[in-house]
């Protein structure tokens, strides 16, 4: 009898154990405009050692499972500036806000330059 409890408590530690091994944890949190504070609903998060990603819901919010280990996070949405952090992730779940910037553009000066129908048909030549 005491064979048989010895055997199932090592196998409920050994199963405990084996578990903790490769537990994954969370990476969590909201995405946001700088400036306005605004969420970015359909930024991503994108992993690139597991080229693994996640993009934010209507709410700006993301999440991603991850085992333990050091990871170069990439933070990117369409008319920002995008940017990697790097993050550690072991044996806890993590909340990461991000805030990305409006990226700049400039534009070259546009002339536009037209002749009324009316001025084109008075100078016409017959």
């Amino acid at each position: 009898m005491q064979l048989k409890n010895f055997y199932f408590i090592f196998s409920v530690l050994l199963l405990t154990y084996s578990v903790k091994l490769t537990a994954q944890n969370h990476l969590s949190g909201t995405i946001t405009d700088t400036n306005t504070n605004e969420t970015l609903v359909g930024a991503s998060v994108f992993i690139k050692e597991l080229e693994k990603g996640a993009v934010a819901d209507e709410y700006g919010k993301y999440s991603i499972t991850l085992p333990k280990g050091i990871y170069s996070v990439e933070v990117s949405f369409i008319g920002y500036t995008s940017f990697t952090k790097q993050i550690t992730i072991t044996n806890k779940d993590i909340k990461q806000n991000f805030h990305l910037k409006p990226a700049v553009t400039t534009l070259n000066t546009v002339q536009i330059t037209a002749k009324s129908e009316a001025r084109q048909i008075r100078e016409q030549a017959m």
